[in-house]
């Protein structure tokens, strides 16, 4: 029940900040011309597809590229992890594993883009300080770069130190292979409160 509350006031705490921020962002809109953006629909959609969710302008270099898009489509591939993670705040040990197959699929799939968003932004990170492209070198932006780095690292590390506890508590769900593979060289016995401070900190980040 405690945990129920707290999970609840930092959800709310979570949306107060997120409308509080997308008020300045419209805010910061509104200084500009005003524009009809309902007019050419069909190539407004087809621009949302490839510049938004394939990425393609960032691929004009395509290393950066590369980094860029494997952070977005991992996070699109752990987003129903993440709202699995919500729901345990209300049900405990909920999960979609009711979904069959298909979800050893989708967590095959997050086992995989997990991972490979860790290690993308652990290099991205490193990338600002040593071996810094010409165009990052801006060190007034810097700052702020660190921090999201940095946050989703944390929230990496954390949603993994879940799913590995899960596995030595004997609660995982669905084919997360990596992970398994890396329970078993730590050889633990799996601790419900280590589970929690993964869950707590993985959601507080």
């Amino acid at each position: 029940m405690v945990n129920t509350i707290a999970f609840t006031l930092l959800l709310v705490v979570s949306f107060g900040f997120f409308i509080y921020s997308m008020r300045n962002i419209i805010s910061y809109l509104k200084i500009g011309k005003p524009e009809n953006r309902l007019n050419n629909i069909k190539q407004r959609i087809i621009n949302t597809i490839n510049i938004a969710f394939l990425q393609s302008k960032l691929f004009r270099s395509k290393f950066a590229g590369l980094l860029h898009a494997s952070i977005f489509w991992g996070f699109c591939v752990l987003l129903l992890l993440v709202i699995e993670g919500f729901l345990e705040g209300y049900i405990h040990n909920f999960s979609f594993a009711f979904l069959g197959k298909f979800y050893s699929l989708i967590t095959i799939t997050q086992d995989v883009f997990g991972y490979l968003v860790l290690v993308t932004v652990t290099f991205s990170l490193i990338r600002r300080y040593i071996g810094t492209p010409e165009r990052l070198k801006d060190k007034s932006s810097r700052p702020d770069a660190t921090l999201i780095l940095i946050l989703i690292i944390l929230v990496m590390l954390t949603m993994i130190g879940m799913n590995i506890e899960k596995v030595f508590l004997g609660t995982i769900r669905g084919a997360r292979p990596i992970t398994i593979y890396l329970a078993g060289l730590i050889n633990n016995d799996g601790s419900e409160n280590m589970y929690r401070i993964f869950w707590w900190a993985h959601n507080i980040v």
